[in-house]
C-alpha cells in the first residue's frame, strides 16, 4: 500500500506519510494527534528477527495563541423573536511573541470552534456560516491570521422566554504536545446589556397579530337598519382572535401589566377604528356601551382560547358607510417597518337608520288608447338606493276603476316591475 513511504538503509528504517492518504487529508491536522507506530518482522543479515515493537506519542506541534472575539452585527439592532440575532466572530492565530516570524516552523495552527452546551440550556440554536453548530468547526490558520466568520442565535418555535443568558463559544487548538494540553479560549455572545452591566440576549417582542372572527371573519360587508340596530340596542358586536394565545394572551404583553418584565411590556392597546369609506382623513376610535374607549387588551376580556369579544356603541355615530377594523398598536421600537402596530382585515359597515321616502308625488296619467298606455314605462324616484335584489322585498299594486268596477294590478299579475338604484321603474302587460 502506499500509505506509507519506507526506505530501509544499513540500521535506520525510514518512514514518510504520503498526505492524500492520512486521515486529516492534511499534515498540518495531524499536529498534536496521537498516533501509535508498530514495527515487527525485522530481520538482520544473519536472520535473527525482533519481537514486535510498540510506540506510542503525539506528532509534535507548538501550541499557539488563539484568540476569538465576538461583536454584535450591529449595535443597538432589534431583533423580534422570528429573527436570527447576528454577530461576527474574529478567529485568530496571534503570535506567541514580538519577534516571532510568519514563516518559523509551527507557526500555523488547527482550531476548533465550537459551543459551551453549558451555556446553552433554553430553546436557542446556534448556527455559524448557515450550518448548525452541533459539532466543533475546524480552521487552518497560519501564523498572524485571523478570519472572521458569522454567527446566528436564533430561538425555537416554543416557549415563552424572550430573555437569554449569553451564550458561549469556545475557539481550541488540536495541538496538544507529550506534556501539554489544548489551549482554548472563549467569549461571550450577548446583544443586550442591562443598566446593572448584566449582558443576556434579548428578542423583542413583536405586536401581536389579531384577526377577524366569528361573522366578521365570514362577511366583509355589513347593513344594519333601525330595527336592527334597535334589537342590539345600538350595541354591534365585534370578536377578534389573537393569533399567539398559545404563548401569551394580549394582555401578557400589555404596558399595564406590572407582573411581567418591563423588556416584555409593548401593547398599548387593541382597539377598534373607524371612518367613512373613501375617507382619507383620521380613524376614529370605538367606543363602550357607557363610555371608554374600545381595547380588547385589557385584563379579563380574552378567554382561555384567544377569543376577546366586546360591544360597540354606535348610538352616537351617524348613518353613512364606513370601513372599519382592529388594530393593536405598540411602542415605538424605530429601526423595523410597520412593526409598531398590527391591522386585521378592513370589513365595509353601513349604518342606515332611515327609512327610503319617494322623491316627488308619482302619478299614473293614463292617456290615449290601451296600446299606447302598455307601451309607457312609469317611475317612482326615491331619497336613496334601494336593495334592489331579486326576489324584491317591496309590493307594488295599482287599483284602477272601471264603471265602478275596480281592478287590482300587482307585479307579474298585470304589471311588470324593475328596481334599480333609486327608482322603480313599471309597465302595464299588454
Amino acid at each position: 500500500r502506499d500509505d506509507l513511504h519506507v526506505i530501509c538503509s544499513e540500521n535506520i528504517i525510514s518512514i514518510q506519510f504520503n498526505e492524500e492518504r492520512v486521515p486529516t487529508r492534511s499534515f498540518a491536522r495531524l499536529m498534536g494527534r496521537m498516533y501509535e507506530l508498530t514495527v515487527t518482522d525485522v530481520v538482520d543479515p544473519a536472520g535473527n528477527k525482533i519481537e514486535p515493537y510498540t510506540y506510542q506519542s503525539n506528532f509534535v506541534c507548538s501550541p499557539p495563541n488563539p484568540g476569538l472575539t465576538i461583536t454584535s452585527f450591529q449595535d443597538d439592532m432589534i431583533y423580534l423573536p422570528d429573527q436570527a440575532i447576528r454577530f461576527s466572530a474574529v478567529i485568530s492565530n496571534n503570535e506567541k511573541y514580538p519577534s516571532q516570524s510568519v514563516d518559523e516552523q509551527w507557526s500555523k495552527t488547527y482550531l476548533e470552534l465550537g459551543l459551551d452546551p453549558k451555556s446553552n440550556t433554553d430553546d436557542l440554536t446556534v448556527h455559524v456560516n448557515g450550518e448548525p453548530l452541533v459539532e466543533p468547526q475546524e480552521y487552518i490558520l497560519e501564523g498572524r491570521e485571523s478570519v472572521t466568520t458569522h454567527v446566528e442565535i436564533r430561538k425555537t418555535s416554543t416557549g415563552k422566554k424572550l430573555k437569554f443568558d449569553p451564550i458561549n463559544l469556545f475557539l481550541r487548538s488540536s495541538c496538544m504536545g507529550d506534556e501539554e494540553n489544548p489551549i482554548t479560549v472563549t467569549a461571550s455572545a450577548f446583544n443586550h446589556k442591562g443598566d446593572d452591566g448584566t449582558e443576556s440576549i434579548m428578542f423583542t417582542p413583536p405586536c401581536p397579530a389579531i384577526q377577524w372572527t366569528g361573522s366578521m371573519a365570514k362577511e366583509r360587508r355589513f347593513v344594519f337598519s333601525r330595527n336592527a340596530l334597535d334589537d342590539l340596542e345600538m350595541h354591534i358586536e365585534l370578536s377578534i382572535f389573537n393569533q399567539d394565545y398559545v404563548n401569551r394572551k394580549l394582555f401578557d404583553r400589555s404596558v399595564l401589566n406590572d407582573n411581567i418584565p418591563s423588556e416584555e411590556k409593548r401593547l398599548e392597546k387593541v382597539t377598534l377604528l373607524y371612518r367613512r369609506s373613501r375617507d382619507t382623513g383620521q380613524w376614529g376610535i370605538g367606543s363602550l356601551p357607557g363610555g371608554g374607549r374600545i381595547d380588547f387588551s385589557v385584563q379579563g376580556v380574552e378567554d382561555e382560547l384567544g377569543y376577546a369579544k366586546l360591544k360597540w356603541d354606535v348610538s352616537g355615530i351617524a348613518d353613512s358607510q364606513y370601513e372599519i377594523k382592529v388594530q393593536s398598536v405598540c411602542t415605538d421600537i424605530g429601526g423595523l417597518p410597520g412593526s409598531n402596530f398590527y391591522d386585521t382585515d378592513t370589513i365595509e359597515l353601513i349604518l342606515d337608520r332611515v327609512s327610503p321616502s319617494i322623491y316627488g308625488r308619482p302619478q299614473v296619467k293614463l292617456t290615449g288608447s290601451i296600446d299606447m298606455v302598455q307601451d309607457e314605462e312609469f317611475v317612482l324616484s326615491f331619497t336613496e338606493q334601494l336593495f334592489c335584489d331579486e326576489p324584491y322585498t317591496f309590493a307594488l299594486s295599482i287599483t284602477l276603476s272601471i264603471n265602478e268596477i275596480e281592478k287590482n294590478l300587482s307585479h307579474g299579475n298585470g304589471i311588470k316591475v324593475i328596481c334599480e338604484g333609486k327608482m322603480i321603474r313599471y309597465r302595464f302587460e299588454h
